[in-house]
C-alpha cells in the first residue's frame, strides 16, 4: 500500500494522496512502539500544539505524521534505509504543512540525523557523506528547537547531545587515522597531521 501511495507522490494531488490515508492510519492503527527507548535518542510529540490552542489536523497532516512514525519504527528496528525513505517523505509535507520552523519539522530532522548516523556506521565506504548530512540534520533541528524551547529543554539536548556525540565519533575515528581534525565541525574537513 505505501509503495503505491510513494509512487504516486510527485504525480498526483494530495488531495488523490489523502484518498489512501484511512488505510494507512488504520495499519498504523495496529501497531505499537514503546516511546521508552531512550538509546536512539530520537524524539516524538504527542501534541502538535502549545497551550490554549486547539489542535486540528488535516488529511496531509495525518499522513506526514504516519509516514514520520512508520520512520520511526524502522529506525528503532534497524531498517535504516527503510527509516530515511519514511523520514525524507514526512519533512517535506511538514515543512509545506507547519512550516519550516515547527517542532515536527525539527523532530524529523534529528530522527533522520539519527539514521544517518547509523547509516554511516553501517556503510563505511559513504560514512563521511552520512556524517555531513547527519550534521546537516542535527545542525537544523538544533537551531529550530532552540527557538521553540529554549537552550536548556530536555529536547534541545536531546539533540544537542546526538549532534555532540556525532563530532566526537568523528574527531576519534580522525585521530585515529592521523588526521587532524579542525576545530569548526560543521565542515568535518581532515587533514593529514
Amino acid at each position: 500500500m505505501m509503495k503505491d501511495l510513494f509512487r504516486h507522490i510527485g504525480t498526483k494531488s494530495m488531495g488523490a494522496l489523502n484518498s489512501h490515508l484511512p488505510a494507512i492510519l488504520k495499519q498504523d492503527s495496529h501497531r505499537s512502539v514503546d516511546d521508552s527507548d531512550a538509546s536512539l535518542n530520537d524524539i516524538s510529540f504527542t501534541s502538535l500544539t502549545g497551550p490554549g490552542e486547539v489542535e486540528t489536523f488535516t488529511p496531509s497532516a495525518e499522513l506526514a505524521s504516519s509516514l514520520s512514525r512508520r520512520g520511526k519504527m524502522m529506525l528503532r528496528s534497524g531498517q535504516y534505509g527503510d527509516a530515511l525513505a519514511y523520514f525524507q517523505q514526512a519533512l517535506p509535507l511538514q515543512r509545506d504543512i507547519f512550516g519550516t520552523r515547527h517542532k515536527l519539522v525539527a523532530a524529523t530532522l534529528n530522527n533522520m540525523g539519527v539514521t544517518y548516523k547509523y547509516l554511516a556506521r553501517q556503510r563505511p565506504q559513504q560514512r563521511e557523506l552520512y556524517e555531513r548530512l547527519a550534521l546537516s540534520s542535527f545542525e537544523e533541528a538544533l537551531s529550530i528547537l532552540q527557538q521553540e524551547f529554549g537552550p536548556n529543554d530536555k529536547v534541545t539536548a536531546k539533540t544537542l547531545n546526538n549532534l555532540w556525540e556525532l563530532m566526537q565519533t568523528v574527531a576519534e575515528r580522525k585521530s585515529e587515522e592521523g588526521q587532524y581534525v579542525s576545530r569548526d565541525f560543521r565542515t568535518l574537513t581532515a587533514q593529514s597531521a
